[in-house]
């Protein structure tokens, strides 16, 4: 399966906006994860199919924030991960988003 992603990340410089996010396996994703979210501020968002988008920030706390924006709700959906556990996170997303993917997630109004 293939997923387009858009990331930033400060300390490499490295970057794809998110109006022109790039297509890679979903395997690779794991790996591509790792290598961005290196220091806090580091975020890396994939789009499913319909436009919807998860988001994985890392923290100041040293966790990753995960969270799926509902704007027409001006809200999201999230919760904190430990960094270790983003490689099985990411393997279990399904093929559509939606915030049942985060379960235990709390919201949080904009």
């Amino acid at each position: 399966m293939q997923v387009q992603v858009f990331y930033n990340c400060h300390s490499t410089g490295n970057s794809v906006p998110s109006s022109n996010p790039v297509m890679i396996d979903k395997e690779k994703a794991v790996r591509v994860v790792q290598e961005i979210l290196r220091e806090p501020g580091d975020f890396i968002g994939f789009v499913d199919s319909s436009g919807m988008i998860i988001e994985f920030n890392y923290d100041e706390s040293g966790e990753v924030w995960v969270e799926i924006p509902y704007p027409d709700e001006k809200r999201s959906y999230g919760k904190l991960i430990s960094k270790n556990d983003l490689e099985s996170f990411i393997e279990k997303l399904p093929k559509d988003f939606t915030k049942k993917c985060i379960p235990g997630a709390e919201i949080r109004e904009w």
